[in-house]
């Protein structure tokens, strides 16, 4: 049996303790889907932890890592958070590919997560290499949103069209998406 290295456990109790804040003021603001654990800052270089919705995305880059430690893991922060999850280990050691794995039973197809009280498609498993929505550009979001209003937003590079979708609530007059990938675009 392999266990998760005691460094790598205190990091992650370092990480969800500093987020305890952090975790409660999304759950007040409707969000389900936030960072639990950076690796780059909290020295764990290469492995990413995210929540979406009823999912746990694991994500390393140069990490060895494998799906009995990902499982134990995500067990301590299921108990953290008293919630269960559908866990997804998502191996990006090959640059450009991604290698996913599911740890326990697999998730439904189609998955959403709630940010600011919007709902998001965040399938855990599709087609393309990154998670379908972008943690790291909630301020964005909020930001346009609560600036929206009766105005028009040309959102270029726009992916899955979280922008769009935070103007279009925010009461914009017209969101327009654009994005080279058609597969992504749709789920926008």
């Amino acid at each position: 049996m392999t266990t998760i290295p005691q460094q790598f456990l205190n990091h992650l109790k370092v990480a969800l303790h500093n987020r305890e804040a952090l975790i409660e003021q999304c759950h007040q603001e409707g969000t389900t889907c936030y960072r639990l654990f950076h690796g780059a800052v909290e020295r764990w270089p290469s492995v990413t932890i995210d929540r979406y919705g009823d999912t746990l995305l694991f994500q390393t880059w140069r990490s060895d890592l494998n799906d009995e430690v990902v499982g134990q893991m995500a067990d301590f922060i299921e108990e953290k958070l008293d919630h269960r999850f559908y866990i997804i280990w998502a191996d990006r050691r090959k640059r450009g590919q991604v290698e996913r794995h599911c740890v326990g039973d697999e998730p439904p197809a189609e998955m959403t997560a709630i940010e600011l009280g919007l709902t998001y498609r965040v399938d855990p498993i599709h087609r393309g290499i990154d998670p379908l929505l972008f943690l790291d550009f909630r301020a964005g979001r909020r930001q346009i949103r609560e600036h929206a209003r009766g105005k028009k937003l040309l959102n270029l590079f726009s992916y899955t069209c979280g922008i769009g979708v935070a103007a279009a609530a925010g009461e914009a007059k017209l969101a327009l998406n654009v994005d080279f990938a058609n597969h992504a675009l749709s789920i926008g």
